[in-house]
């Protein structure tokens, strides 16, 4: 259960590291055409990316807490 929240949590950062470099990109090649982009959708996107992972992170580091919080009761109490 820790090894699948730890890798969920990190393509989660990856994918909103991702989606970043794309909506950079997009703005650039827009704005070097002259044009201009409608942000509020990739802010709400990225957003929502953002608040996964901060949630799945969160949820990691008190497994990982738990686990090896138990396992060191585990230890010393034999």
């Amino acid at each position: 259960i820790v090894l699948g929240f730890v890798i969920t949590s990190q393509a989660a950062s990856v994918a909103s590291d991702y989606f970043l470099a794309y909506w950079s990109n997009r703005s650039v090649a827009a704005v070097n055409a002259g044009h201009t982009i409608n942000s509020n959708g990739y802010v709400g996107v990225y957003a929502a990316l953002v608040f996964i992972t901060g949630i799945l992170f969160m949820v990691r580091t008190i497994l990982i807490n738990r686990s090896t919080s138990l396992a060191a009761e585990t230890l010393h109490s034999h």
